[in-house]
């Protein structure tokens, strides 16, 4: 599916577009064609002038699974796909080229003619329009932007009340997701499927933001999610802006605080919307987040390290080693440890210069993650226990870790998130 940057506000098209000549609906389903009847008086014509040429003849031979996303369209017969012109053998007449002719053979250049002709696309490989007939009242009771278009100022709303019906060319969005949207919004449960995958409920979801019909879709979407959980769980890999994006729209509460805690802590450049129409406050809050997780444990190491530096003693709180000694003197110890904090912050880049917004390379887990499997102090051999022992200074910057807040990801009623969530629901 296209997805969009930014979408036009609902009519505004339709204003643009208000000196184009009207297309009548008998007209349009005159022509060749699918017409998919949703609504057999419905008075809503969505024109989908290129859909994918395997498209079913018939709405009732469309498949659940090929709407859920699981199962390629099956290569529909020529037949299919479009209605004999007039003069066109029927069935159960013989093709003009089985039948014999007086006439004398094709000269040659009636049969390059023809061998050219050959080469040409076949009928049944070139995309047709699909015709979904819909009713203006299910449109809008479900969807505002329908509402809006249908009883406004708009070219829609004239033609319907004067021509008692109104075409609507559809060119941005894929033909399956929104017919599976439209056949939610006219109560088609049985074709309805109870599985989609990942890519289908994101493009539901496009639609959905797009056409704001949120309550229609809350049931069968929360069973799609949660089947998807099982699929698809929370974490950092590719899904993750899918699940943003999903959680968003459909206002899926814990599992939006989820996955922006797992993207604050996880994600190593600065967090975009990678395409999909998440609100700018949604994105700058996300990374808002990240950074001050990340800067919270960098300025924690400086103080560590300005400490050990200028402190000319062991400080026992912090190089207690595992056997409750120091290394023969306290000075030697703290070098010891100091060299290990060094060397581990200048490998995670931390040192020289610090590292500045927005931290490529560098998140909350990798720095925790570090600073407990590398960082390690140099060992000793301890006359009064006989064996090697470490003035560790691992542990105790786990444990000081521990108690550094983490981001806690973001709370989809956040006032300033509600207040966007508001314009539409």
């Amino acid at each position: 599916m296209k997805r969009k940057a930014s979408t036009p506000a609902s009519g505004e098209a339709a204003k643009k577009n208000c000196n184009d000549p009207i297309v009548s609906a008998a007209d349009v389903l005159s022509q060749p064609g699918l017409t998919y009847e949703l609504d057999p008086a419905g008075d809503i014509i969505f024109l989908l002038p290129n859909v994918p040429k395997s498209m079913p003849a018939r709405l009732a031979d469309l498949e659940p699974n090929m709407l859920g996303g699981f199962s390629e369209l099956s290569q529909t017969p020529e037949s299919q796909l479009s209605t004999p012109s007039a003069g066109e053998p029927t069935s159960d007449e013989t093709p003009a080229s089985e039948q014999v002719s007086d006439e004398p053979a094709a000269s040659e250049n009636e049969s390059a003619a023809t061998e050219e002709s050959d080469t040409e696309t076949p009928a049944d490989e070139v995309p047709l329009p699909l015709r979904i007939r819909t009713s203006s009242k299910h449109l809008s009771f479900s969807c505002p932007y329908f509402s809006r278009m249908f009883n406004g100022g708009f070219k829609e709303a004239s033609e319907l009340e004067s021509q008692g019906s109104v075409v609507i060319t559809v060119e941005d969005w894929e033909a399956l997701p929104f017919l599976l949207l439209l056949m939610v919004i006219h109560g088609k449960s049985r074709m309805i499927p109870r599985k989609v995958d990942m890519e289908t409920l994101v493009d539901i979801a496009i639609l959905v933001d797009f056409y704001e019909c949120y309550e229609v879709v809350g049931v069968i979407s929360d069973m799609w999610i949660n089947d998807l959980l099982e699929s698809h769980p929370l974490a950092y890999n590719d899904d993750v802006h899918s699940w943003l994006f999903i959680s968003w729209v459909f206002a899926r509460k814990e599992i939006f605080s989820k996955i922006t805690q797992i993207m604050q802590v996880s994600s190593t450049e600065a967090i975009d919307s990678a395409g999909l129409l998440i609100p700018g406050v949604i994105i700058d809050q996300l990374n808002e987040g990240r950074n001050e997780g990340i800067n919270r444990i960098i300025e924690f190491l400086h103080s560590l390290y300005s400490s050990l530096a200028t402190n000319g003693k062991c400080n026992k709180l912090i190089l207690s080693n595992v056997l409750g000694e120091c290394w023969r003197t306290r000075t030697a110890c703290k070098y010891g440890v100091i060299g290990a904090l060094v060397t581990h912050m200048l490998s995670m880049g931390l040192l020289s210069p610090s590292p500045t917004p927005p931290f490529a390379g560098i998140s909350v887990t990798k720095l925790i993650q570090g600073c407990g499997e590398k960082l390690q102090s140099l060992t000793h051999y301890s006359d009064q226990n006989n064996e090697y022992v470490a003035c560790s200074i691992s542990r105790r910057t786990q444990n000081r870790l521990s108690n550094i807040p983490q981001p806690p990801g973001l709370d989809i009623d956040n006032p300033a998130f509600v207040k966007l969530r508001g314009i539409h629901r």
